[in-house]
């Protein structure tokens, strides 16, 4: 497919629309160079696509941004979630993690920011002929 026409980052790649609309779900780092190394850790940029039957936007926006929830549908990771501040495009929120292994126990307490905008663009601008058109300026 061409990216210069993909509306959504699904519809770049045929083959990633075939897999995401028979049920999988993808996720992949945006950018060859993502993960990025740095000191004591790394910084991830993720793309993901999903195909949910029957489900509108709103329906998943209304369990998406019940960030309340997170440390019930998420455990044993997620410890404690909370809303720290909320708009009709951004949410605040926090999370505690932990992370276990046979000899290690980390936890990380974080903050997090999600957007919700749209995006519109022109695809096609015509000069009507003559000065102005009736009722418009």
């Amino acid at each position: 497919m061409n990216t210069g026409n993909a509306f959504l980052w699904v519809d770049e790649e045929a083959e990633r629309l075939q897999r995401v609309r028979a049920g999988e779900i993808i996720v992949s780092p945006v950018g060859p160079r993502y993960p990025k190394r740095v000191p004591d850790g790394m910084i991830h940029d993720w793309a993901g696509a999903a195909f949910i039957h029957d489900a509108t936007l709103r329906d998943v926006l209304q369990v998406v941004r019940s960030y309340g929830p997170y440390k019930d549908l998420y455990q044993p990771t997620v410890i404690d979630s909370r809303v720290k501040d909320a708009s009709a495009t951004k949410d605040r929120f926090s999370m505690l993690l932990i992370h276990k292994s046979t000899f290690l126990k980390t936890a990380l307490d974080a903050d997090y920011e999600s957007r919700y905008i749209s995006r519109k663009r022109s695809t096609f601008i015509q000069r009507l002929p003559g000065d102005s058109h009736p009722g418009r300026r």
